[in-house]
Order: structure tokens, then sequence, then C-alpha cells
């Protein structure tokens, strides 16, 4: 027998094959120890499982649990967590949450993982306390990239097609996707990354057959269009109401340019390769932080020459570009697309929700290990969004959990990433 990971729900013979190895098969009732969307030991639902083992006679498994948690100059609060029922029609409770994005009105759009026999991921609206189903799989994953703009509307990737869903009459319309004729030629194959703006118009990238990969636009009133070649990956991509579209040359590694589409001009370089960037030079350009506000202003991740080879953002002020005042540390990740009209940027570094002023070049941490949440101290910070003086984020927290003979022993804390299974 096989002994592989088993989510949503840890059998007993999972917890053999931790314990003893490879066995042969006996007939035998298989006993569900834990499952998705139950309690632990300290009242928190479970979302996922991973690494069982035998200890001492019982069976361990690393756990955690998630929130859906929104930070303001009053603190931290909950919105949803692990074990919130979903909306109707549908029937079950939520598992995990990512990435939540937050519009000016105070609308929330978030990924969540399921406990339903109904489907196994989806996307939700949020607003005061009603949440409105988006859209709702039953494959795991098919849901990719989306995006919500300061009307309510969602574009989403499914399935390697481009839709948009609109906020009052609650439904989706194909916008592209695989299998149609791509601007320039060729036939759009995959469709990544995605930034939606004010006006409804989505830049995406995507891989074509017959043709380069590279970005693109849609929208439900107009042509789709073509950017700009660019190798296809995870860069960030950032659009604002006026249709210019922000990004990296590269899509997939560092990149030797910001490029920025203005409508009517054409692509321009924002920087390039070799630029002075305060009293260094810029050696490249990291694809996944590109954020931009209304007026065009980008702030970027750079890497810098010099000693230690520091990794700055930079914001792009007219013709001059202006570097923080620290650089950031390696870990600092999942920056958010919008550079907000204050000049705020929010990511995560350490596991620590961090926020970037575009205006002094300084960073601030406004949750770090010693914080405290709803889900206790010491939680994973993951996916931060911001509007105004509000930030969303999915906030996560590890545990050990184990049982013998029926009984659970007390909740102990687990260190590290906390990345747990919570997919089958």
């Amino acid at each position: 027998m096989s002994c592989r990971r088993i989510a949503p729900g840890l059998v007993v013979a999972a917890a053999l094959c931790a314990l003893v190895g490879s066995v042969r098969p006996v007939a035998a009732q298989v006993e569900v120890l834990f499952r998705s969307g139950q309690s632990d030991t300290a009242g928190y639902p479970l979302a996922g499982f991973d690494r069982p083992r035998g200890a001492g006679g019982a069976v361990v498994v690393r756990a955690r649990t998630s929130a859906l948690l929104v930070h303001t100059t009053a603190g931290i609060n909950e919105l949803l967590r692990t074990g919130s029922a979903l909306p109707a029609p549908y029937h079950g409770n939520f598992n995990r949450f990512r990435r939540p994005l937050v519009n000016a009105a105070g609308v929330i759009v978030f990924h969540a993982t399921l406990n339903s026999s109904d489907g196994g991921e989806g996307l939700f609206l949020l607003e005061g306390t009603t949440v409105t189903p988006v859209v709702v799989s039953f494959d795991l994953g098919a849901i990719g990239a989306f995006d919500l703009n300061d009307q309510g509307a969602v574009a989403y990737v499914r399935d390697d097609v481009v839709y948009l869903w609109d906020r009052a009459t609650a439904t989706s319309v194909r916008l592209i996707g695989r299998e149609d004729g791509a601007p320039g030629g060729g036939v759009f194959r995959r469709v990544g990354r995605l930034a939606l703006n004010a006006a409804g118009v989505v830049a995406f990238a995507a891989t074509r057959k017959g043709s380069s990969e590279g970005l693109f636009t849609a929208g439900r009133d107009t042509n789709p269009g073509f950017v700009a070649e660019r190798r296809f990956g995870d860069g960030a991509i950032a659009i604002n109401g006026v249709g210019q579209v922000a990004f990296t040359s590269d899509g997939r590694a560092a990149s030797d340019a910001l490029l920025r589409l203005d409508p009517g001009s054409g692509v321009v370089t924002l920087v390039a390769k070799g630029a002075t960037v305060g009293d260094a030079r810029l050696v490249s350009v990291d694809p996944e932080c590109v954020a931009m506000d209304e007026s065009g202003r980008v702030v970027f991740e750079a890497q810098l020459d010099g000693k230690g080879a520091p990794r700055k953002l930079v914001v792009t002020a007219g013709d001059r570009l202006v570097p923080a005042v620290e650089a950031v540390g390696r870990t600092a990740g999942e920056f958010a697309t919008r550079l907000t009209p204050d000049g705020q940027v929010v990511y995560t570094q350490d596991r620590r929700l961090m926020r970037f002023d575009a205006n002094t070049g300084t960073s601030t941490a406004d949750l770090t290990g010693t914080t405290t949440t709803p889900l206790g101290i010491g939680i994973v910070c993951e996916t931060p969004s911001r509007s105004g003086a509000t930030s969303v984020f999915a906030g996560a927290r590890a545990a050990l959990e184990s049982i013998a003979a029926g009984v659970a022993p007390p909740r102990g804390e687990v260190g590290g990433s906390g990345r747990v299974g919570d997919r089958a």
C-alpha cells in the first residue's frame, strides 16, 4: 500500500503508513480521525492536514486553520474563517482562503477552497456581511488569476478563458480565451496573470499557437488588443482607469526593463538596465512587483549594484527614479499591484504584513509575529491587498494535532512557513 498525503480527511490507513510503512492490505473498516472543517482541541476549525506520523502510539499530523482578516487603524478583525458557512444555494463551509482583493468601496473578492459536495473551490464577493458566489468549480486548480475593480466587477480565468462577472446582474460573460484568434496572429492557448480597470478592460498574459507569448487586452465593449511580446509567466501586471498598463519585459525571470503602455502613444520604457537609481545602477527589475496608481506612477522592485546587491522598491516620479530608504528582505513577496491614491503598496515579508509608502520611501510592519489577531499570535500573513486605510489578507496558523485511543492530547504549536496541504 503506497503512503500518500490524504485530504480533506486523514484516515487510519494513512496513520498506519506513517507508523509501519508499506504493509499488506487487510480487510478492515476505515476510520476517519481528522476531517477538514472540524475543530482542533483549541477550538480552531481545521483547513488541511499533512505529514502524518506515529508518536508514542498516537497519530500526529500537521494541521492549519485559515481566516480572512482585515487590518485598519482600529486593529485586526476577522471577516470569515475555516468553517464559516457557504452562501446559498451552496452547502458546506469555507476551508482555506487565498488572495483577497479590496476596492475603494470596501467590497472584497477572494478565492477559497471548500468543504462541500457542491464544489471544491470558488471566488466569492464579500460586501459588509453578505457573501455572494462569483464562480464555483468542482475541479481544484480550474480557477486561475482574478481581479476586482471599484465597480465591483470581477475578471477571472477559468480553464484558460477570461470571464467578466457583473455585480449588478451577478452573471459572467466570456471575453476571450483558448482557441480564440489572437491579435497579431495565432490562437490563444494558455491564459495567465491578469488585471482589471474601472472601465472593464482586462490586461492579461497569454501564449499563442503559431506566434509568440505576450500581453493583451480585452473588454466587453472593446476589441482584443496586443500590448507587447513577453515571455509567459507569473510576472505582475498593473492597469489603471485610463488604460495604462505597466509590466516588466520578462514575465518569468529578472527583467532588463520596466515598460508601460500609454494609450495613444504605445509602449514606453520607464526604466532599463544600467539606469541610475539614487547612487546605484539598476541591474534588473523583479517581475513580481509592479504597482501603479491612476496617474501612471509606478512602484517596482529593483536589483541594484553595489555591496550586497541590495533589492529596493523604487518609485517612478516623472523622469526621476526614487529608491526606498531601506532595502527589502529576500523573503519579500506577494506585492499588491495597486498603488493607492495616498501612495501605499502592501506586501509580505517573513510572514508579516508590510506597507510601503511611496511618498516617504519607507516600509512599516502592520502585523508581526507578536501582533494579537483573532487567530492568536504568530500567524502567517498571505496575499494582502489595500484600499484607503484598509488592508485585507489571508491569515493562517499551523499546529500539531494528535490522537490516541480516541483522546486528543493538548495542542502544540509548530514553527515554520505553515505550508500545509488543503487539497487532495
